[in-house]
């Protein structure tokens, strides 16, 4: 059903009938959101979706906070190790970079003609936003590192061997679950989709806490491979009274997309 009410708004919104898509934008993710949870690739899809109906009506605030919840969503993703290898988180950013532009976007407008310290706040928001799109490029050369340390000897390598098993776990059981809740109502199993929920959660967990490792006895490694945004502050103190950055992110208004 959430799939069926997503690809119709989405459809509507490509139309020009906006009043009818966000009602079933909204159902649809209301729906997605009791079957994945809220912190589900599915749901960060019709959030992406909501967020550009916003975006098509100039609602500058409410596209700009659907944005957010995406984006966090899939770095989220990144952070607790949820695709097997670092390869693959920087393939599933680049690929759901619509969110983050959408955000710049958004904030852009929701900030235009102010320096309100709120004004301030979403041009921050901003920024770091884009360097996720942009500092993609990094991401590569990390995911070789870690594979050269996961089949070497020693306590982080044992780590970074467990994270990529337990990420590969989570992206099983969330295929799993994805065509488990694709089945006929009369062939649906709600204690099978329950243990699949359960399973992910526990190795979500799990990667948490080797996260929290890794950052406490490798923080060398934690702070490289985490590819954290700089936030704005930390970059105006960097800069001398007779200096500027420039920081070019091409950010077209976003699709929606069908799934």
């Amino acid at each position: 059903m959430g799939n069926s009410l997503n690809n119709l708004a989405s459809i509507l919104d490509n139309l020009g009938r906006h009043e009818e898509a966000g009602p079933l934008l909204l159902r649809a993710l209301i729906v997605r959101e009791a079957v994945f949870g809220s912190a589900h690739p599915e749901v960060a899809v019709t959030l992406h979706n909501l967020a550009s109906h916003y975006l098509d009506l100039q609602q500058w605030d409410a596209a700009f906070t659907a944005f957010k919840r995406a984006s966090a969503i899939w770095i989220t993703r990144r952070a607790t190790g949820s695709v097997a290898s670092e390869e693959g988180r920087e393939v599933e950013i680049r690929n759901n970079a619509d969110p983050f532009l959408g955000l710049v976007v958004a904030a852009h407008h929701a900030a235009e003609g102010s320096q309100t310290e709120a004004a301030l706040r979403l041009r921050a928001e901003a920024f770091e936003s884009a360097q996720w799109v942009a500092g993609m490029g990094a991401a590569s050369a990390i995911a070789r590192m870690s594979a050269r340390m996961a089949a070497a000897d020693g306590r982080l390598a044992e780590l970074i061997r467990e994270s990529q098993d337990l990420a590969e776990e989570v992206r099983a059981a969330d295929r799993a679950l994805i065509a488990a809740v694709s089945q006929p109502a009369q062939a649906r199993n709600s204690a099978s989709e329950q243990e699949l929920v359960t399973k992910s959660q526990a190795s979500s967990v799990r990667l948490k806490a080797i996260g929290d490792t890794l950052a406490e006895h490798f923080p060398e490694y934690a702070t490289l491979a985490g590819t954290t945004p700089l936030p704005l502050n930390d970059v105006v103190k960097l800069l001398g009274g007779d200096e500027a950055l420039v920081f070019l992110c091409p950010a077209a208004t976003t699709p929606t997309f069908g799934r």
